[in-house]
């Protein structure tokens, strides 16, 4: 079967799986689109709209496919997405009379869901000792799906970092998506390109494209969920990339500590890169144990890199500092980066940073990625 991709996007994108937790008095934003947790068993589906009204519909009309491949940025709710379907699949009396469809939230099968023990949901996430989706991961997916529905006409999987199966993962996976079981549904959280997916995967996946936030529903997002300083907030917006669960990470003070201590190495002449390369790599490895942790961390220090960075090259070029510059102290080192190197040496440092930022999804070891850009900064 070929794979046939679903343009559905709604400019809002949705809250990150870890993003906050939402008290159930506490009303949506207006026209928001997050995907908020209430409860820590629950979700609330806030956006999203297009997505949930493509699949109220298909629900509707007896067209379920057998397997979706989610596709988009890291952060904009592809997995609470999934998650908050499964339970409008799952649930005996969903509310029909309005779209997009919800689940009535009343019935023992949404209960079940809600501390996530109904026997029709499977969730396979990847270890967290192990940087790759192992085969035994995906066997036991595979072999909990073939049985038949304890409760419901139909059984749900949830394969999260689907974009982290390799080659023998995935091969493992083509049988059941050849000849998946009739009473199976599965959804596969995928990276933010088909590139990250084998050509065996895609072409038996029917493809749901996510778009990112927009910056007032992340705006709203982070004012609701805790204090944000108002000089920090066009930076975070900036940086976020339409990502809410990065706009989260970027609003927390290590990360601000973090670009301020990165700010002083840059402007010290000469710039110690043994100095900066250990502290850069001790603050991503504090990110966690888990390897995807380390990853995502590592991906926001970078873009925090690049930003500085092209703070000082259209100074250098403009005269003029951003606005979104935090404050009189950040200016000053920025001023001072740009009068010590060439706009063509700052840019030369931001393309070897988005090379590596790109191979961070490329599984390279990141002590290596973080060595090679400090090594850079001291053979200038």
């Amino acid at each position: 079967m070929k794979s046939s991709e679903k343009k559905i996007s709604d400019k809002s994108g949705a809250a990150k799986k870890s993003a906050g937790t939402k008290s159930t008095a506490k009303k949506a934003v207006p026209g928001s689109s997050l995907l908020q947790k209430v409860k820590h068993e629950d979700i609330r589906v806030i956006g999203h709209d297009d997505v949930l009204r493509f699949f109220s519909q298909v629900y509707r009309d007896h067209h379920l496919g057998h397997a979706y491949l989610f596709l988009g940025p890291r952060g904009v709710g592809k997995y609470t997405t999934a998650l908050a379907l499964s339970q409008l699949w799952l649930c005996q009396n969903p509310k029909l009379d309005e779209m997009p469809f919800q689940p009535c939230q009343q019935c023992a099968d949404c209960a079940l869901w809600r501390v996530r023990a109904h026997p029709d949901l499977i969730i396979m996430q990847k270890p967290e000792d192990t940087l790759e989706m192992p085969i035994e991961s995906i066997r036991n997916l595979a072999s909990q799906l073939a049985l038949k529905p304890i409760r419901c006409p139909r059984r749900i999987a949830i394969l999260d970092q689907a974009d982290l199966m390799n080659e023998s993962s995935a091969n493992a996976f083509l049988k059941t998506l050849e000849e998946p079981p009739a009473h199976s549904i599965l959804i596969l959280i995928g990276g933010s390109s088909r590139e990250q997916h084998l050509a065996t995967i895609l072409s038996r996946c029917q493809i749901i494209s996510f778009s990112p936030l927009n910056k007032a529903d992340i705006k709203n997002y982070l004012r609701q969920n805790g204090e944000i300083q108002i000089d920090r907030i066009e930076k975070i917006l900036e940086l976020s990339g339409g990502s809410i669960g990065r706009a989260v990470q970027l609003s927390s003070d290590p990360f601000w500590k973090f670009r301020e201590e990165l700010l002083h190495l840059l402007a010290t002449y000469p710039v110690p890169g043994l100095q900066l390369g250990k502290y850069w790599l001790q603050f991503v490895q504090s990110a966690g144990s888990e390897g995807s942790k380390q990853r995502e961390c590592a991906h926001v220090t970078i873009q925090i890199y690049i930003d500085l960075l092209r703070s000082a090259v259209l100074l250098a070029v403009n005269g003029a500092q951003e606005k979104a510059v935090a404050n009189s102290v950040e200016a000053s080192k920025i001023k001072e980066i740009s009068m010590r190197y060439t706009p063509d040496q700052l840019l030369e440092w931001m393309d070897q940073a988005l090379r590596a930022d790109f191979q961070i999804d490329a599984m390279v070891t990141l002590a290596l990625l973080i060595e090679s850009l400090a090594d850079s900064l001291m053979a200038s």
